[in-house]
């Protein structure tokens, strides 16, 4: 700690039972927050590491917190979110966000993939970045609000920008996002190779076009081409209807080609209701344009 311009030690902790594995971060309260990885003996080879771990509390808040255990070992620094809870990650084994409200667990998240850096978050968003894909939740539902396909990601922290902008690395190309003005739905096409998002101040996509194969809801599901539930002879009307209103959902003025199928899978509409046929007629591709 800097004091009267110089470094000094205010205080030390040693724990003989976990490795400190991530950087501290700091809570409101003072205390410090430090990922752990349990310890084992080995009379061979001396003290090793676990699969298990959580995280301690130390100074420069001198009130004793007890640790939270029985997490997976937690290498990445801990998250601050703006109300104060605080966000790990875990990625040894099972892929989790991990969210606490002091040092009380309040929610597991399962993520898409694994990551090796540490979650970023705005006031409005939490952004986690994993090798294969990107994924946006809401901080006050913990729910997923968005999901960005691609390869080569989860090596570098997501950066946010002065105006909300967010910027990632994935498979050697930089995307930038746009502020987010609502809570977009899923998007889970992977970005073809080379492929760069940019984005404007206005919070609008540059791109002409975006082709979605196949276009899937909120839920994951596929997205049902007709717009009564029993229907199984809809045509090309109840096509581009369908089709506009997903690509203006995406932030685009409509769709183009779009293309139709009927297959035994679980169709949803866009507003959470499902085909009641065995076989319902889902978009295999819909491409959303801005011209």
């Amino acid at each position: 700690m800097l004091s009267a311009g110089s470094f000094i030690e205010l205080f030390r902790v040693h724990d003989e039972n976990r490795f400190m594995r991530s950087a501290p971060a700091i809570l409101p309260d003072r205390h410090t927050i430090i990922g752990t990885q349990d310890v084992k003996r080995d009379s061979t080879y001396g003290p090793q590491g676990t699969g298990r771990g959580g995280v301690v509390f130390s100074g420069p808040n001198m009130n004793k917190l007890a640790p939270v255990t029985g997490l997976q070992a937690i290498s990445h620094t801990p998250t601050r979110l703006a109300d104060g809870r605080t966000v790990l990650l875990q990625s040894m084994t099972k892929p989790e966000m991990v969210v606490l409200d002091g040092r009380n667990v309040v929610k597991n998240l399962s993520l898409f993939d694994r990551s090796y850096t540490s979650v970023s978050a705005s006031r409005t968003h939490i952004f986690v970045w994993t090798a294969s894909a990107f994924q946006t939740f809401d901080p006050a539902t913990l729910s997923e609000v968005s999901r960005v396909l691609w390869t080569g990601g989860g090596v570098s922290q997501p950066a946010i920008g002065p105006k909300g902008h967010v910027y990632a690395i994935a498979g050697n190309t930089l995307h930038v996002f746009p502020p987010p003005t609502r809570q977009l739905p899923p998007d889970r096409v992977t970005p073809q190779p080379g492929m760069t998002v940019v984005s404007t101040d206005s919070g609008t996509t540059t791109q002409d076009s975006k082709p979605y194969k196949p276009p899937l809801t909120m839920s994951g599901n596929r997205l049902f081409a007709c717009e009564k539930l029993n229907g199984d002879d809809c045509g090309k009307l109840d096509y581009q209807t369908i089709a506009d209103a997903f690509c203006e959902k995406e932030g685009f003025h409509g769709a183009g080609h779009v293309k139709v199928d009927s297959k035994n899978v679980k169709a949803e509409t866009l507003d959470g209701k499902f085909c009641s046929k065995k076989k319902c007629k889902v978009f295999e591709q819909i491409i959303c344009a801005n011209n």
